[in-house]
């Protein structure tokens, strides 16, 4: 049986995250931030203004705003019904590779090319305070559960824990040999998992600050690792173009999903774990049945010069033969 194909976005996608009532995704990345209905495959909404790709998307707490950022820009608050536009939360020296809301929706934190995190007031857009200590880019942002403490991963190797009222470093987390990209807080908020450059998945003890296991099926590590709902699992993205489930406790590779034909960027669970949700260079959006492994369905945009030869077109420069290639021509 072959899963439903709705269509969607027309380039790689680099964000995807389940609404916290489970009912809706949030994808970006060709310029555009799209919100879908997964029970009947439609897009709902369509968020426009971005000029640059777009990274981690996320919704806040009251499941009526999403946060979204690109490289170049300020993270931007979305309300799905305004008119007027995205609220930009201020902007660092330098580009910003990872923003995070506060589990109350009140707080956001994010970090970048200028080795700090910064925390700014959610609701009004206000500067609160910066995080120091790192001694390059900050690739990943997040808060524990409970919102004490907010854990960071850069490019120095290490992973820092901070906490979320004073802005102090509780902890610093040695282990990767190279660039950490992504840092993700279990359920309990007392262990974490991390993915770094070099292929690997860590899981640490929070309060210890030891790595108490190393995944290492992955050859790619620039890719987000997330838990599920009850914290017994990881996904994470295994060989190439395929998305994996791994125990906590042991380490164990526990399902492989297999479908998209391209680099997977981004997982997400739903709120139930039940469902997992994946976005790929192949550009398209997959649910996944966690239980089974099985594609349920996939978003999937038609390319509108799908088979179009232009192997006999003049006057075309090679910049709009490209162009035409890319949205689906041949030559």
């Amino acid at each position: 049986m072959h899963p439903d194909i709705v269509r969607g976005h027309t380039n790689r996608l680099r964000s995807v995250a389940f609404s916290p009532d489970g009912r809706r995704v949030v994808s970006g990345d060709d310029e555009t931030v799209r919100i879908w209905d997964f029970h009947d495959g439609e897009c709902r909404h369509v968020l426009e203004g971005h000029t640059h790709t777009l990274h981690p998307i996320d919704f806040i707490s009251d499941g009526q705003r999403i946060m979204d950022r690109d490289e170049e820009h300020p993270a931007e608050l979305w309300e799905f019904d305004d008119e007027n536009g995205p609220d930009a939360l201020g902007d660092h020296a330098n580009f910003i590779m990872s923003v995070a809301f506060s589990p109350d929706g009140g707080m956001v934190a994010d970090g970048g090319y200028d080795q700090t995190v910064r925390l700014w007031d959610a609701r009004g857009g206000r500067f609160l305070k910066a995080l120091k200590g790192h001694r390059h880019v900050v690739r990943s942002v997040t808060f524990s559960p409970d919102g004490e403490r907010i854990a960071s991963g850069s490019y120095d190797g290490t992973i820092k824990i901070w906490d979320t009222c004073t802005g102090e470093c509780l902890n610093t987390l040695h282990g990767h040999p190279d660039w950490v990209w992504s840092v993700a807080f279990s359920p309990d908020s007392r262990i974490m998992a991390s993915g770094g450059i070099d292929g690997t998945r860590r899981i640490w003890d929070v309060d210890g600050g030891t790595c108490l296991h190393t995944f290492e099926r992955n050859i790619y590590g620039d890719h987000p690792v997330v838990f599920s709902p009850d914290g017994e699992r990881i996904a994470s993205v295994g060989d190439e173009n395929e998305g994996g489930l791994w125990n906590v406790h042991d380490g164990k590779c526990v399902k492989i999903l297999k479908g998209h034909t391209a680099r997977i960027m981004s997982v997400s669970f739903s709120p139930d774990g039940r469902k997992l949700v994946s976005g790929g260079s192949d550009e398209t959006i997959r649910l996944w049945d966690v239980g089974t492994g099985e594609c349920l369905m996939t978003l999937k945009a038609e390319k509108p010069y799908k088979g179009m030869n232009i192997a006999g077109a003049t006057g075309l420069t090679e910049a709009q033969k490209a162009a035409v290639r890319e949205l689906g021509g041949v030559p």
